[in-house]
């Protein structure tokens, strides 16, 4: 049953990644654009520099929801980094 919510789930998973990824990098774009219109308002430079976070807290919001739904199906799975011979040879302290 969790194979097959994890394999109905990786589509969605790999557009989640795809889409925080390019927020982050779009995020960018609002204090380029800031100093290219004017760069001596400050006010706008700040303006802009807020919709970048804003927009770059959208992708990584992105990031954390799918990173801890994919990352339980391996769990349940023990796959990954929770095989169990990954798990006997970690060393916790």
């Amino acid at each position: 049953m969790v194979t097959e919510r994890r394999g109905r789930y990786k589509n969605i998973h790999t557009r989640y990644n795809i889409i925080g990824a390019s927020l982050c990098i779009v995020a960018l774009v609002p204090l380029f654009l800031s100093v290219i219109f004017d760069e001596n308002n400050v006010l706008l430079l700040v303006a802009m520099l807020s919709a970048g976070f804003v927009i770059a807290g959208c992708g990584v919001n992105l990031f954390t929801r799918t990173g801890i739904i994919w990352g339980s199906y391996e769990k349940l799975l023990q796959e990954g980094d929770y095989t169990k011979s990954k798990k006997k040879n970690k060393s916790y302290y």
